[in-house]
């Protein structure tokens, strides 16, 4: 799922990356975001510039909050929501 949300948010300008694990390393990428503001760790992750001149110079961040299940807990919402004060958008997947 992770590679899916990456794609989809290059396509829309950002630039992105994430950080997950899967048993025998099948997927693995270099930590872009870790443990940091508030001990979030935030599954992709994108930036994008949004200002078209540069005296108005100004950046969009995104957070997806992936997740491999049919069924969505109100846990699962508290943590995409908790990414509010490091991003502009915050979603869950």
């Amino acid at each position: 799922m992770y590679p899916k949300i990456l794609k989809y948010l290059e396509k829309q300008d950002y630039i992105c990356h994430s950080y997950w694990k899967k048993s025998k390393k099948k997927f693995s990428t270099i930590p872009f975001i870790d443990i940091g503001l508030g001990n979030v760790r935030i599954d992709v992750f994108g930036i994008k510039i949004i200002s078209d001149k540069s005296s108005n110079f100004q950046l969009e961040t995104i957070g997806v909050e992936v997740k491999d299940r049919s069924r969505v807990t109100l846990r699962d919402i508290r943590q995409a929501a908790s990414y509010s004060h490091l991003c502009t958008r915050c979603y869950l997947a």
